[in-house]
């Protein structure tokens, strides 16, 4: 069973294919002999243009068709995605995207194995603040089909411990215990020391978080931490280099979040990793099927680990010890619990953890590969899909394989959690490959579905107070000349619109943003790049209290030099732009906010 794009397509030819006879060899011979000598005199003409060019930014008779290919050659008009506002699907979802959920459970039954109903798969899809979907397959327990898992079945999740140890960074920073997230560890470590051959600089907390410190992939004790200390592995460190410069590009380490979990915690609150994270976050967003020690308790409803090679060879493996290297990938968990901390991320203004800024900060990517579409961040992986970027974490420990995903601007995740990976159809599959699948086909069903809501959609207060014709006065920043302009301001979808009526056409959109008389205004037209929508067409705007009658009869917005006074609007009416007049209008929308001259 093939989940469409999920099936993961050879990159060779198929053994049938039929190969070119000796004749096509030699067409093919002189037709790319005949290229090769085109291509070598177009790489000569270029060499030499682009040489009497490389002084001058244009010729000065430079001729209109030059001008046009100059302008394409750095151009930034490439359209920047819109996206909508994000609220609840309806309990009965769209076809599409039932259609890719009901395609994603047909896909993840046929990949167990059915002579040792292994391995156990849990998966789940949330969005806004629900889950849309889940799924559980398999068997907790070797040859049992019997034991299926459940949104409760605990998987060890490696790697995705990784995300605690970050938390704890911006918490220490939050309560004041650590000056800034740029300030070196050493500055709270005294006895961490590891040499730098690149510069003389000191790793920071932000590098390490963040995979861009240069340190190396494994600590001292690389997996066997369970007899060892803080002291006795920064005892080793001391004559251990960093493998790459900081802030050059990203080098995984498993090594550098058990420093951070270790140190910070034992050094400025005399406390364990484990305990500071059951105190401070998993106690908070209840998560409490999460944690570190695998107990007898939580054995009860656990998806075992297994290895094997057909059904006569399957063995349970014990499960691994990280000890000090425990924050690097210790933990267990469910996918209810990692919804619950999937949606820390997708909906921060819902809880107390940390503040807003927090979280958007934890966010940030940190470096972009060459590859255009992997990018990595604090401790995430990234992931660039359609104008999405997807935060991720993916860990993997005994035969554990496991992916924590989320898109924040949709508020939609996506977890995937398996036991004993090697029993999967095919081998090789992994719950990342799952998952960003998953993504790439969910997003644009979800963003296209908003979309089509939001038509529908009506704007979230009373708009009547701000409803109505107005002259606006609009005061030049440079040479304080003003003009005059009418405009009305009207509801449409889910926001409102102030379309200029005289002397020229085009509009405005105005956004609720929580306050009854202040609201977000941006210039916008059809086509806008992401260059020019963040390169300051924002402002506040904001209307006087409404008088007796129920309407607001003045506006400002301030970073526009534009006021407004209400008035009653005679349709007839048509006034006349004296040509001194026009000039002026024009250089007002060639401010940078405003995008086009008039």
């Amino acid at each position: 069973m093939e989940f469409e794009e999920f099936a993961i397509r050879p990159t060779h030819l198929p053994r049938n294919s039929r190969r070119p006879a000796p004749r096509q060899w030699r067409i093919l011979t002189v037709i790319s002999s005949v290229l090769a000598v085109a291509m070598t005199i177009l790489f000569t003409w270029h060499v030499v243009t682009y040489t009497e060019r490389s002084c001058s930014f244009e010729k000065p008779n430079a001729t209109a068709h030059e001008k046009t290919i100059h302008h394409k050659a750095v151009s930034l008009d490439i359209a920047c995605p819109e996206f909508p506002t994000v609220v609840s699907l309806s309990r009965h979802l769209p076809s599409e995207i039932q259609h890719i959920l009901d395609k994603l459970d047909s896909y993840l039954s046929s990949i167990i194995d059915e002579n040792t109903s292994l391995p156990a798969i849990s998966a789940n899809v949330f969005h806004h603040n629900s889950v849309i979907w889940s799924g559980h397959y398999g068997s907790k327990i070797f040859n049992n089909s019997e034991a299926r898992p459940d949104g409760d079945t605990v998987y060890r999740i490696g790697s995705i411990t990784k995300i605690f140890s970050v938390l704890l960074i911006y918490k220490l920073f939050e309560s004041g215990v650590i000056d800034s997230v740029d300030d070196p560890l050493s500055k709270y470590a005294p006895n961490f020391d590891v040499k730098n051959s690149f510069t003389n600089d000191k790793i920071t907390l932000r590098q390490i978080a963040s995979q861009m410190s240069g340190l190396p992939r494994e600590a001292p004790c690389v997996y066997h931490c369970t007899q060892t200390n803080s002291t006795e592995q920064l005892k080793l460190l001391r004559n251990r280099y960093l493998v790459i410069e900081p802030w050059t590009t990203p080098s995984y380490s498993n090594l550098g979040y058990a420093l951070l979990g270790r140190l910070l915690t034992e050094n400025l609150l005399n406390k364990t990793f484990e305990c500071w994270v059951k105190e401070e976050i998993l106690d908070p967003l209840e998560m409490f099927s999460t944690g570190f020690e695998i107990s007898d308790d939580v054995e009860k409803n656990i998806a075992f680990p297994y290895l094997g090679n057909g059904q006569e060879k399957v063995s349970k493996t014990p499960f691994s010890r990280l000890g000090w290297l425990a924050p690097a990938g210790e933990m267990y968990s469910t996918v209810n619990d990692l919804t619950k901390l999937g949606m820390l991320f997708t909906r921060p203004w819902t809880q107390k953890i940390l503040e807003v800024s927090s979280i958007r900060e934890m966010l940030l990517p940190a470096d972009i590969s060459p590859d255009g579409r992997t990018v990595w961040g604090s401790p995430f992986e990234m992931l660039y899909s359609g104008g999405f970027v997807v935060r991720g974490k993916r860990g993997n420990i005994d035969t554990y394989e496991s992916f924590f995903s989320f898109e924040p601007r949709l508020q939609l995740g996506i977890n995937v959690l398996i036991s004993a990976r090697d029993f999967m159809k095919p081998q090789g599959l992994t719950a990342m490959a799952i998952a960003a699948k998953t993504h790439d086909l969910l997003l644009p069903a979800i963003n296209n579905t908003l979309f089509a809501m939001q038509i529908a959609a009506s704007f979230p207060i009373d708009p009547s107070p701000s409803l109505g014709y107005f002259v606006l006065l609009h005061i030049l920043p440079k040479t304080l000349e003003t003009f005059q302009a009418i405009a009305e301001i009207s509801v449409f979808k889910n926001f409102l619109r102030l379309q200029y009526v005289q002397p020229f056409s085009f509009f405005i959109r105005i956004r609720h943003i929580g306050f009854p008389l202040t609201f977000q205004a941006s210039y916008h037209h059809e086509g806008i790049s992401c260059w020019d929508k963040r390169s300051g067409i924002l402002t506040d705007m904001h209307f006087d209290a409404p008088s007796q009658n129920g309407l607001s009869h003045n506006f400002i917005a301030p970073g526009w030099r534009i006021v407004g006074k209400r008035v009653k609007f005679d349709p007839s009416y048509q006034p006349r732009v004296l040509e001194t007049k026009k000039e002026l209008i024009n250089s007002f929308f060639r401010q940078p906010h405003f995008h086009q001259p008039f």
